[in-house]
């Protein structure tokens, strides 16, 4: 995986159980560019720091670990911090992600799980620095992946997720594919009235030779024609589900569908921000209230720390003329940018899309609602046409000229 790669350079501040299980780790024959320097103090890798700059930094988790985490994302911003996590702390996973780490490696580790988390890593960071910082996908550039995600729970992603995914499916008459990527809690087999016959957790098994077949087979069919990759049943079954299976996954599905969507839930783990590495943009869905706008920003904070690109980000503004919300000049003035497009409040058809299994863009597509997620797909289609062929992006320029079409 790292053939023709000169050695990869980490840091590491870890206790000497974990430096002994790396050791062991090491031996696996895909881990032959990584070279480790474990260090004993913060002070001492600081030091180290001063003279070079490595992929990534190891950090053992303690109680001071979003302080040490933010010193050092400040220290060395070109290096990607990794936090060994014991399985107990698990529950610490959000507030590490949130301080500005890459990435948390379970401990214990099984088998060649910790180098394989590597390898993902270094795919990915090398991806996003390609090109001057810019994300190049290795994808067909006629392939497009969107994922959708909201901060703030109740801000709609998996609705504004489930329509866009048909409303685009229907312009274009191409293939499409809907993947729930709230691996706890996801909604699209409710808000679709589909039975989990198979799951995303059915490929694991076969993350490592993807093809077409497996795939389809993973896949159910609504009867809308969307192709649906159902979310877990169960938090049991969702724990079976890494980061590492997710890359892979995301990979197989940007090379057998022309339009892939991820309802991303609103759900900030290792597993959500692969999705959005893996994607050509970010739809980010926000209602008109303060707190939804301070969660928007705390995330897009969070983005510029993990070394996202800005210009993967486009806004959609969800309950529009809600009683007391903002408006919605106010809210895109609040967090600076423009915004995509805007989804009108009406309570009573979204709650009865989701009882009854149809999402308003198939069964209300005339109303005000089902129209708006048509003028957002056809706003997305202007943003694909001025993305480069690398799928880079290009900046505000793109959201500009796609703002409010249709």
């Amino acid at each position: 995986m790292f053939a023709g790669v000169k050695p990869i350079t980490i840091f590491a501040i870890t206790s000497k159980a974990n430096e002994g299980a790396i050791g062991k780790s090491l031996a696996n024959e895909k881990a032959s560019n990584l070279k480790f320097e474990f260090v004993k103090t913060l002070d001492e890798l600081e030091a180290k720091l001063n003279e070079e700059q490595p992929a990534f930094i190891v950090l053992q988790y303690d109680k001071k670990i979003s302080e040490k985490i933010d010193r050092l994302t400040r220290t060395a911003p070109q290096s990607e911090v990794i936090v060994l996590l014991p399985k107990k702390n698990i529950a610490e996973a959000d507030q590490i992600l949130f301080a500005g780490a890459r990435a948390f490696i379970p401990v214990p580790w099984k088998d060649d799980e910790f180098v394989n988390a590597f390898v993902r890593l270094y795919e990915l960071s090398r991806r996003t620095h390609q090109n001057g910082g810019n994300q190049a996908q290795e994808q067909d550039a006629d392939n497009l992946f969107v994922t959708v995600f909201t901060p703030r729970p109740g801000a709609g992603a998996s609705t504004v997720a489930v329509n866009l995914a048909i409303s685009m499916m229907e312009q274009t008459d191409k293939s499409t594919l809907l993947a729930d990527g709230d691996s706890y809690l996801g909604h699209v087999d409710l808000m679709l009235n589909l039975r989990a016959e198979t799951t995303i957790t059915d490929l694991i098994p076969h993350v490592d030779s993807l093809d077409a077949r497996l795939i389809h087979n993973a896949v159910s069919q609504h009867a809308s024609g969307l192709n649906v990759l159902l979310g877990p049943e169960s938090i049991e079954e969702a724990q079976s589900l890494q980061a590492e299976h997710v890359y892979k996954i995301a990979e197989a599905l940007g090379s057998s569908y022309r339009y892939v969507f991820v309802d991303g839930g609103c759900t900030l783990d290792e597993k959500t921000i692969t999705w959005m590495d893996m994607s050509d943009l970010v739809m980010v869905v926000l209602s008109p209230n303060l707190a939804d706008l301070r969660d928007v920003q705390r995330f897009l904070n969070f983005a510029i720390a993990l070394h996202i690109p800005s210009d993967k980000f486009l806004f959609v503004l969800n309950n529009l003329g809600m009683r007391g919300s903002l408006q919605e000049e106010e809210a895109g003035a609040a967090l600076e940018v423009d915004l995509m497009a805007s989804i009108p409040y009406d309570e009573p058809k979204a709650v009865r899309a989701i009882n009854r299994g149809v999402p308003v863009s198939i069964g209300e597509s005339r109303s005000g609602m089902g129209r708006s997620f048509e003028k957002l797909a056809k706003s997305l289609a202007v943003v694909e046409q001025t993305l480069p062929p690398d799928k880079a992006g290009s900046g505000k320029d793109i959201l500009a000229s796609s703002s409010r079409l249709g």
